[in-house]
């Protein structure tokens, strides 16, 4: 417990150091994959270095980007979450993380309970943290629990059309915010089975649609997309044809002679010309071409 109490006050000492606002910070966590989307502009950063702690553990997929540029980040286990340290070139700037974590949900009582804590160490304008629901879950009856489905009870549910999310904004202080909330599986076949007879014609037309223009437009975009890419990204580009279109990121690393930080960039472009898409498939990411690229 010294030895814990000792850290946090060397975290302390340092976040005072190197002063900044947060103007605003925006968290997206995705329960069915376990990823988290961090965003936060910054202001007024008087040191070389941007230190963050999480209250989850980050794993390897870990990436960080400065003003939209891949960036040099350490990590380090601060149980229970991680510290990261990443060098910054400026005293504003956004800055983005992504990672996968462990721990997000537990189960009580056959109910599934999200809980998620957030230490504001410096000052912060905004805070907004949206959790989407995984797939076919809702949340539960507030009154078959005495926990409160939503804390803080400012929080507002919605839904993007496909799953259920919860959404909170806040103008924090110095020191900690805790949120909650709690979700089951639901299912109701009979709407299940009214929606797809009204949708089932739209997802024809809409096939349709895609194969006329992958068929006319697939040889001049792909020509183009050759023209505007690196060498690089050529290569990687080869490599993952000649794997049925798609691979997982670590095979690309493991497969090539670039190194993690070189793939990394590499997909980033290809991603940013829309020549691939990247997905999240256990703890790597899967690179597909995209399907007007495809032959």
């Amino acid at each position: 417990m010294k030895k814990l109490l000792s850290v946090f006050a060397i975290l302390a000492f340092i976040g005072s150091a190197s002063a900044a606002t947060i103007t605003d910070e925006n968290v997206t966590i995705d329960l069915e994959t376990s990823e988290v989307n961090i965003s936060m502009d910054v202001a007024d950063m008087t040191s070389s270095a941007f230190y963050y702690t999480s209250s989850f553990p980050i794993n390897d997929d870990f990436e960080a980007r400065v003003n939209g540029k891949s960036a040099e980040c350490n990590k380090e286990p601060l149980p229970p979450g991680t510290y990261v340290t990443c060098d910054v070139e400026s005293s504003d700037f956004k800055i983005n993380f992504v990672y996968s974590t462990e721990g997000l949900v537990s189960q009580r009582n056959g109910v599934n309970i999200f809980r998620y804590t957030q230490s504001i160490q410096r000052p912060t304008d905004k805070y907004n943290l949206k959790v989407f629901l995984p797939s076919g879950t809702g949340l539960i009856d507030k009154s078959n629990v005495s926990l409160p489905v939503i804390s803080p009870g400012d929080g507002l549910s919605d839904t993007d059309g496909q799953r259920i999310f919860v959404e909170w904004d806040k103008n924090p202080s110095l020191g900690q915010l805790s949120f909650q909330t709690i979700f089951t599986p639901v299912s109701n076949p009979e709407s299940e089975g009214l929606n797809l007879i009204w949708i089932l014609p739209l997802v024809i037309g809409a096939l349709i649609g895609g194969v006329v223009y992958f068929l006319f437009s697939m040889r001049e975009n792909l020509d183009e997309a050759y023209e505007e890419i690196s060498k690089d990204g050529k290569d990687v580009l080869d490599m993952i044809r000649e794997n049925d279109d798609s691979m997982l990121q670590k095979d690309i690393v493991d497969e090539s002679e670039y190194s993690k930080a070189k793939i990394s960039s590499v997909i980033s472009e290809l991603e940013d010309k829309g020549i691939v898409n990247k997905s999240k498939e256990g703890r790597s990411n899967k690179i597909s071409i995209s399907r007007k690229y495809r032959y």
